[in-house]
């Protein structure tokens, strides 16, 4: 049947049901008046508008659950209604203000204007969650079907308040459609996962992702299964099939969670998925659900097998799962941190930023897999490098160029507070902040080479970056710590060592040299000898604070300078 010529209305029209069924009217001919909270909001209407005829056919409007009369002007002049709009979480403070009363009243509301409108046929998005939850027993030889309601007690006694919401709602769909005369049909699917077209999560498909991402047990949960296009296609035939009425209960399959992964891993076996059930109990056992009411609509389910491999690939192509896993990674940490962060850590990337820059300077894309680098810029900054001479670091060295970062947007900071020295020892007129560090351009990638800071300027005019000497230094088996200093009086550099107390004393040992204690050995011209001979590898940047060291060893550095004084002599 063609909806050419028909006009409809489809509330919540930006969520996960509700786009697929945007969708599939247009496809069909209708012209589609679609009800979102922010007509405005790119993220939640941008993939509605890129939808095959939703150009010429597709009406946004703002309306509000919660208030009466909001969907007059949306369902006025439609020939029929799909009301899909409804509050999904799992975790609530205020079960009645974040749930059921969204639930029951926005229902009554859009069945209200409905009824001034005189539409012809109302399609209701229910739930099975409406369906199955009583207490009744469920084992894998009962047939759940339309027949079944679910209870309110039961589920209030449970604490279910998703499925009391859902169960409520629908009994005052049922009660206003008998006292009004109005014509409603409810379509009740269990877990609908399977393609996105939005590029949010809903809820349903975060359970899923949470699943096969890094979480370390699975629910003892027993749940039934079908494909969001399944759904969205009884809708349509559901409003267009004059012998369609009644409930519809949507479920491809009922299976328990281990089975679910069962599944999985054999699709994708690289995935590292949890093992563990989150409980020592026995687990929930299935049961099923009819599917001849959903045949009557002339429809097919598509299968479980098919349904996962559906979700999964479109959750890759929407970058909610990594392209590129790296199992031993995962395994070792990521896995690790992603439970400690609460589970919905999806990915993990290195980068580069400062305080002052609101942490974010450059990022590492994801799938990229070359090291040595921190990413590309990120867009809500400039980045340039600055030539710094003294370290012979210019733009345009060959092959790359090179220079001090230098950051200006956005994301940089005013000043620091209350010191206009500092400040404006790091920003210049023009906003451009001087970050200290090196970097090198790499095609698309910054790469970090060096500091600037802390550069001596000898008494002959050379400049030393005296961390890169400590860096030689500090690698020495017999060093712990180096701090080297230079000035402009000066021609030459002196360094403080720190040694290795247990390695000195170990190699003491080894040479029977013996001592009172650590300044006595320190004293001794055989280990001074064996410590100055072995300062020649490259080394890790050592970690003593250049001011306070330079302080605290004042007098020590003048010894030694006095002492290179009358060498001279």
């Amino acid at each position: 049947m063609s909806g050419g010529g028909k006009v409809v209305c489809v509330t919540g029209a930006s969520g996960f049901v509700a786009s697929w069924l945007v969708k599939l009217l247009l496809q069909r001919g209708y012209t589609v008046r679609a009800s979102v909270r922010d007509p405005a909001d790119p993220k939640k209407t941008q993939h509605l508008h890129a939808l095959e005829g939703a150009t010429e056919r597709l009406l946004l409007f703002k309306a509000n659950l919660l208030e009466e009369g909001s969907f007059d002007a949306v369902v006025e002049g439609c020939d029929g209604v799909f009301h899909t709009a409804s509050p999904l979480y799992l975790a609530v403070t205020n079960p009645q203000a974040e749930l059921i009363e969204p639930a029951v009243k926005g229902t009554l509301n859009v069945l209200a204007s409905c009824m001034k409108s005189s539409v012809k046929k109302v399609v209701v998005t229910s739930s099975m969650a409406a369906v199955a939850y009583n207490s009744k027993p469920r084992t894998p030889d009962v047939v759940v079907d339309e027949t079944w309601f679910s209870s309110p007690e039961v589920c209030e006694q449970r604490k279910q308040w998703y499925v009391l919401s859902k169960t409520l709602a629908e009994e005052a769909a049922w009660k206003f459609s008998k006292e009004n005369g109005i014509d409603i049909v409810t379509i009740n699917p269990g877990v609908v996962i399977g393609p996105l077209l939005q590029s949010t999560l809903n809820t349903s498909s975060a359970a899923f992702l949470n699943l096969i991402n890094g979480s370390s047990t699975f629910p003892n949960a027993t749940y039934g299964w079908v494909n969001v296009q399944d759904v969205a296609m009884a809708h349509v035939l559901a409003f267009e099939l004059p012998s369609a009425s009644g409930r519809y209960c949507l479920v491809e399959r009922v299976v328990h969670f281990s089975v679910l992964l069962k599944i999985i891993h054999e699709l994708y076996p690289s995935f590292q998925l949890p093992d563990k059930c989150a409980d020592d109990e026995p687990f929930v056992p299935v049961y099923q659900v009819s599917k001849e009411k959903f045949k009557s609509l002339g429809l097919d389910y598509i299968p479980l097998e098919t349904n996962i491999k559906e979700t999964i690939e479109s959750l890759k192509e929407k970058n909610f799962i990594r392209k590129n896993p790296s199992p031993m990674w995962d395994r070792l940490v990521f896995n690790k941190i992603r439970e400690k962060l609460g589970g919905r850590v999806r990915m993990m990337t290195s980068g580069y930023g400062m305080t002052e820059t609101a942490c974010v300077i450059s990022c590492m894309d994801e799938g990229d897999n070359l090291t040595g680098h921190v990413g590309s810029p990120n867009p809500a900054c400039e980045i340039k490098l600055v030539d710094v001479p003294e370290m012979n670091y210019t733009s345009d060295d060959q092959p790359y160029p090179r220079g001090e970062i230098c950051v200006r947007g956005p994301i940089v900071f005013q000043g620091y507070y209350k010191d206009e020295v500092q400040t404006r020892k790091v920003m210049g007129e023009d906003g451009w902040l001087h970050t200290g560090d090196i970097g090198l351009w790499l095609p698309g990638r910054l790469k970090i080479i060096d500091r600037k800071k802390n550069i001596f300027k000898l008494a002959q005019g050379e400049y030393i970056a005296p961390e890169k000497i400590e860096n030689v230094y500090a690698k020495c088996k017999f060093v712990s710590q180096c701090f080297v200093y230079g000035d402009s009086l000066n021609s030459c550099l002196v360094a403080i060592v720190s040694v290795d107390q247990d390695i000195l004393k170990a190699w003491a040992a080894s040479e029977g040299i013996k001592y009172e204690d650590l300044g006595h050995l320190c004293a001794d011209g055989r280990a001074r000898a064996a410590v100055l001979e072995d300062m020649d590898a490259l080394g890790k940047q050592a970690q003593i604070k250049r001011p306070q060291a330079k302080a605290y060893f004042a007098k020590a550095i003048a010894d030694m300078y006095a002492e290179v004084s009358k060498a001279d002599l």
